[in-house]
């Protein structure tokens, strides 16, 4: 029952995250190598995905369906909403925080980070991740909800890695 399925998704997330940690190892390792210049951010990025967005996923998606149950469309919408108002910029605010800690600035530099780019990010995630949750708020079983959005988000950050490199050009 459901006991058991929380118990799959609970080994199956530590799966992905022993394998997240073993690969952001192996890339820091890397990095302190000088092989890969990109490695050391490459690695921060994958354990903040590991560490923090998939046990934040897992536990945003759980308790916003006890608050909002029903899904109808009002509900669905609601939970979407609530996402783009709650969710997605305490998200990117620690991937902000990354980044900041990895700049010489370090965590100083996160006020303006966050003053400078957080409205634009939001605004860019406004064309995706709704669609997200309505997909999975109303086709998507609640138990499967996270590791549909982690695919999600990787789909989204090889969006803004393109984004940022088109930018640069």
């Amino acid at each position: 029952g459901h006991s058991q399925t929380s118990r799959g998704d609970a080994a199956a997330a530590t799966w992905i995250f022993r394998r997240q940690l073993r690969e952001a190892t192996r890339r820091h390792r890397q990095s302190e190598t000088g092989r890969d210049p990109g490695a050391s951010a490459q690695a921060t990025t994958t354990a903040i995905g590991g560490c923090y967005f998939a046990p934040a996923a897992h536990v945003w998606y759980d308790k916003i369906t006890q608050l909002i149950p029903k899904n109808g469309v009002k509900e669905i919408l609601s939970k979407a909403a609530l996402g783009q108002l709650l969710f997605g910029p305490l998200v990117t605010i620690v991937f902000f925080a990354a980044a900041c800690l990895q700049s010489d600035e370090g965590l100083g530099a996160l006020p303006g980070k966050i003053k400078n780019d957080l409205v634009a990010v939001q605004l860019a995630g406004v064309s995706f991740w709704p669609i997200v949750d309505i997909v999975s708020f109303s086709l998507i079983p609640v138990a499967y909800i996270p590791l549909f959005v982690n695919f999600a988000s990787f789909i989204w950050t090889i969006f803004l890695s393109l984004k940022s490199r088109t930018a640069k050009k």
